[in-house]
């Protein structure tokens, strides 16, 4: 008797293009995907270039193949192949001939949509389009990312929303920063749109209203040093989280008084919502994929990317206003409860056994 499709044991790879040196969310969203899998009882490992693999400080459980050459690979023997990025499609639409192909979409970036101004060269979406229509489904964590590939390509994808890590993200006891003042906590990356800057020149103007307030900065890779303060020509005090082990994750959120994110554009920025879930009120720029958790004046306050005058008044409002924090803290919470990492495996599943 053969086995039922749907009870049948999928062997699933997920491929990866790129130096994976940092636990940013987009890694650690592919590492949830593989380690809920391993929990199902499916094969699945993750492919990387030589060279390219994570640091063992970050996790245990998800098997990595380092792949000489993926041009030479059989891409034919996986039940199913998750491309983690666009310029993979190429290799795959030449090399793999069998369905059961997925491409994981978890930001909304223009460059995935326009022509390359110096290399004139299309997107790998627009360059894939017709491939992407016929032989490879989409996944995407969040609306906002499928709708705009709706509207700019034409393209539909599935959404399989990100989950919250209940084990590590939750209100503890034990914060690691004991402080009677105000903190104020943000993550450190120097990509410009994640917004790192309009952070600090907001917090310059709230400093100058509470100077009692401490800056928490948390960075998960990359290079972050005491004099990183001076070097954006900030001058008050820091406290550095630099690359925090993720089991100490929930003391460190909740040592703040608020978290902020000012990115320009998140396809879902799961930050926030951990914060969230650690009982932490956020403040947090209309990104995109923050629309999945961060409703306006219920779960959070939401303010124009890039307007830092109103960032100042969010952050201002919420440590102004102890009724505010708690009724944040407490929505927020029961927000989070609404995301579960095995209720999205579980939809990853069923889309995997429906096209393999």
């Amino acid at each position: 008797m053969t086995m039922s499709t749907s009870t049948k044991k999928l062997n699933i790879v997920y491929l990866v293009s790129t130096p994976l040196r940092d636990i940013s969310g987009g890694v650690r969203v592919i590492t949830y995907h593989i380690d809920g899998l391993l929990e199902l009882g499916h094969t699945v490992e993750m492919w990387v270039p030589k060279g390219y693999g994570l640091e063992p400080y970050f996790f245990t459980n998800t098997p990595i193949r380092e792949v000489e050459n993926l041009d030479a690979t059989n891409l034919n023997k996986p039940d199913i192949v998750v491309l983690c990025d666009p310029s993979l499609l190429g290799i795959v639409a030449r090399r793999r001939k069998k369905p059961g192909t997925f491409l994981l979409l978890q930001h909304d970036m223009q460059y995935l949509y326009e022509v390359d101004e110096t290399t004139h060269k299309v997107s790998p979406l627009q360059e894939h389009a017709d491939y992407l229509r016929t032989a490879c489904r989409i996944i995407v964590v969040s609306d906002w990312i499928k709708d705009a590939l709706q509207a700019r390509l034409g393209l539909t994808s599935f959404v399989v929303r990100n989950g919250v890590d209940k084990a590590l993200f939750h209100p503890d006891s034990e914060p690691l920063v004991r402080s009677k003042e105000p903190v104020a906590l943000i993550f450190y990356d120097p990509q410009p749109w994640k917004g790192f800057n309009d952070v600090m020149q907001a917090l310059v103007g709230v400093k100058g209203q509470v100077p009692e307030l401490r800056i928490a900065i948390i960075s998960q890779g990359f290079p972050v040093a005491a004099e990183v303060g001076s070097s954006y020509s900030y001058t008050f005090p820091v406290i550095y989280f630099n690359r925090p082990d993720q089991r100490d994750m929930a003391k460190v959120f909740s040592s703040a008084s608020v978290f902020i994110s000012a990115s320009w554009q998140e396809g879902f920025g799961l930050p926030g919502l951990e914060a969230m879930a650690c009982g932490v009120p956020l403040v947090t720029t209309d990104s995109g994929g923050v629309r999945e958790y961060a409703i306006p004046n219920t779960t959070a306050l939401v303010t124009p990317p890039r307007d830092i005058p109103a960032l100042t008044e969010a952050v201002m409002e919420v440590l102004r206003d102890e009724k505010l924090r708690a009724r944040l803290s407490h929505s927020g919470l029961e927000k989070a409860e609404q995301f579960s990492w095995p209720s999205s495996i579980k939809r990853l599943v069923i889309l995997f056994r429906q096209y393999a």
